[in-house]
Parts: structure tokens; C-alpha cells; sequence
């Protein structure tokens, strides 16, 4: 008998309906979206899914009990802290995450410290306005600056990696 398949979403704002349609046709397996955004009510259809899908749940070795299909779990973004990996590997459950966004957010950081070194929205109020460039505060130069960064994992280091 082959095994049956269900996707679950667990993150209610994760995709659209539409969204999920698309990203999820091809596979040829069924899938659900989770309504729910409360802890305690999360995994309540999750009985049968054998692939999770999450970006910020928690999930404990109780968490994966309540699940006997689960066989992955996929997880958005960095960082595998909110798993009990010990208690997944236990249950043969594979765990996978997206590490993909890291040049992502690297840039995402430096646009918003251009943006604001240079008051980007004042820049741009003033352009809608027609004030020319010059009557305009320059805003801050960030070269010969020093950048300070929290936390020197992929993204810090690629951040100051860019920075440099």
C-alpha cells in the first residue's frame, strides 16, 4: 500500500490561497493552509501530514509525537533553534531549512542604512515636488564610517563583507 502524502502549512500567512496553489501543483501531492495562528491549536490538522512546512513554529519532541506520518519537516529561513532536532532524528523525520535569503538580507540591510544615511524619503518627497537636488540636505557619506554589527553568522559577515 503506498504511503499517503499531505502537505501542511503551518504558518497561516504563509502564501495566499493562490499562492499555494501554484507552488504546490506540481508536486502532485495535496496540501492544506493552516487558519490558524494560536500555539495551542496549531497541529490540530496535522494528524496526517507527512511534510510540514514552517517558518517561525515551534516544534517540540511532543510537538512530532502528535504527528506518526511526518517524514519532513521543511523550515523557511535560517536557523534550526525552534526544532527538536534530537527528538525529529529519533522519529526518522527529515529537516530541512532555506538558507537561500542570506545575500538577500545582507542587501536589504545596507539599502535601509543608504536609505537613511542619505533621508531617502525626504529625497524623494522633495523630487515629487519638483525642489531641486541642491536645495536639499546631502545627508551622511557612509565612507570612512564604522559598522557596527551584532551577530557575525552568514548575514552579519556578508553584510560587512558588502559594507567593506
Amino acid at each position: 500500500m503506498a504511503e499517503r502524502r499531505l502537505i501542511f502549512v503551518a504558518e497561516p500567512k504563509m502564501y495566499t490561497a493562490a499562492e499555494a496553489a501554484c507552488y504546490f501543483a506540481d508536486l502532485g501531492v495535496p496540501y492544506v493552509l493552516s487558519e490558524s495562528a494560536g500555539a495551542d491549536d496549531r497541529w490540530v490538522h496535522t494528524r496526517g501530514a507527512s511534510h510540514l512546512v514552517i517558518a517561525k513554529s515551534m516544534m517540540s519532541a511532543s510537538d512530532l509525537r502528535s504527528m506518526p506520518n511526518l517524514r519532513a519537516i521543511v523550515k523557511f529561513g535560517r536557523g534550526l533553534e525552534r526544532i527538536d532536532l534530537e527528538a525529529a532524528t529519533e522519529r526518522g523525520v527529515v529537516v530541512a531549512y532555506t538558507p537561500f535569503a542570506v545575500t538577500g538580507v545582507a542587501e536589504g540591510a545596507l539599502l535601509l542604512m543608504l536609505a537613511l544615511s542619505k533621508d531617502l524619503k525626504l529625497q524623494m518627497e522633495a523630487a515629487r515636488r519638483g525642489a531641486h537636488p541642491f536645495d536639499l540636505p546631502k545627508g551622511l557619506e557612509l565612507g570612512g564610517k564604522t559598522l557596527g554589527v551584532v551577530g557575525f553568522g552568514s548575514i552579519g559577515s556578508t553584510l560587512a563583507s558588502m559594507a567593506q
